[in-house]
């Protein structure tokens, strides 16, 4: 005899259920951030775009191409590898300042 059904009284298994998450707030900062962010992604879009046809037809600009690509995508990559160096130092400064192991002062 199997033991399916005898477990749990003939039902089956209780199910799962995933605790509920409080609902997302919108707030201007996110809708200019997430705005920002399309912008970036569509403009990506576009270059890449533009840089297949340069390729296929004006071969003799490709490098060009490439390198103005690359500084549309290393710009912002850079400067905000930049603030997030920035930002961890100033938390673990103010993390060390809190504690009372500030040794900088006389």
């Amino acid at each position: 005899m199997s033991e399916r059904g005898t477990r749990y009284g003939g039902r089956d298994r209780p199910r799962y259920r995933k605790p509920s998450r409080p609902p997302v707030q919108l707030n201007a900062s996110k809708m200019l951030l997430f705005l920002v962010m399309l912008s970036y992604f569509y403009g990506l879009g576009l270059g890449t775009a533009i840089i297949f046809h340069i390729v296929t037809n004006y071969p003799e600009y490709v490098i060009q191409a490439f390198l103005g690509m690359l500084t549309y995508i290393g710009g912002p990559v850079g400067i905000a590898i930049g603030f997030c160096a920035w930002k961890a130092k100033n938390e673990n400064i103010s993390k060390i300042t809190c504690n009372g192991e500030n040794d900088h002062e006389d």
